[in-house]
């Protein structure tokens, strides 16, 4: 079992609220991202997105809550291309919608008469 100091613990439970923010976030400039531009970005492209709503965010504010997002379900990678910041190929990133709910079965009385009938 990994050790982990009480520090690290306090540290992980202080940030805990900011980081679901933080992915809430990163949700939400995904789709803002694909509806504008049409296309899913990359990772850095999603950084310079963000940035223009608050310069003071870096690549560790982002990055991680794709990969944790990933690993969630609400994210997936859709692809490699060449990446507008970086001029490297590299994943680009896309929301998962969520899957349909499934609608209740209602059991219904049956008529056997009817059922009869059918064959």
């Amino acid at each position: 079992m990994k050790r982990v100091a009480d520090t690290s613990r306090a540290a992980s439970a202080e940030f805990a609220p900011s980081r679901a923010t933080r992915e809430d976030e990163v949700l939400d400039a995904l789709q803002r991202y694909r509806t504008h531009h049409g296309s899913d970005p990359t990772a850095y492209e999603l950084l310079r997105w963000m940035q223009i709503q608050n310069p003071a965010l870096d690549l560790n504010a982002v990055r991680p809550r794709l990969t944790e997002l990933k690993d969630a379900g609400r994210t997936r990678t859709t692809g490699k291309r060449r990446c507008a910041v970086t001029e490297k190929r590299v994943y680009t990133w896309a929301t998962v919608s969520p899957a349909p709910r499934p609608i209740p079965y209602i059991e219904q009385p049956r008529n056997d008469a009817m059922q009869e009938n059918l064959f």
